[in-house]
């Protein structure tokens, strides 16, 4: 740990340390020192439904919603004289969404003519929330 002073901050040449003049000594610092942990948690649930209305009309129903949320530590410690100086930080987010589709498909044939149509309407209710 030759990054280090034997005041338990970052070894400098300012307080006589004897390994200051080592170059990289800042580079080797916040990763050896400093610690983030992040926890994330995902749910996502899906419902289907498919319904024929008639023999040339289809409906499809669909909803799921999204669920996410990230959980954070960031510790930093000092590495001025003595480990003045730090950081410490906790906070989460969250994201939800919905979605809702719902699909009609008509295939209908005319005599020597066939017709096909769709009308999709696709509706999406966000949310986020950040909390520190």
């Amino acid at each position: 740990m030759h990054y280090k002073g034997p005041h338990g901050g970052l070894a400098s040449s300012s307080y006589g340390d004897e390994y200051g003049y080592m170059p990289g000594t800042s580079l080797w610092w916040p990763i050896y020192e400093n610690e983030y942990k992040q926890k994330e948690t995902s749910v996502r649930p899906s419902l289907k439904l498919n319904i024929d209305l008639l023999d040339w009309l289809k409906f499809s129903a669909e909803g799921n919603y999204n669920y996410y949320y990230t959980r954070y530590e960031d510790k930093q410690a000092g590495s001025g004289y003595a480990n003045e100086g730090g950081y410490y930080g906790i906070g989460n987010t969250t994201k939800e969404q919905t979605n809702l589709n719902a699909t009609f498909n008509a295939n209908k044939s005319f005599g020597d003519f066939e017709v096909h149509a769709s009308c999709v309407v696709n509706i999406i209710i966000p949310s986020h929330k950040l909390k520190a």
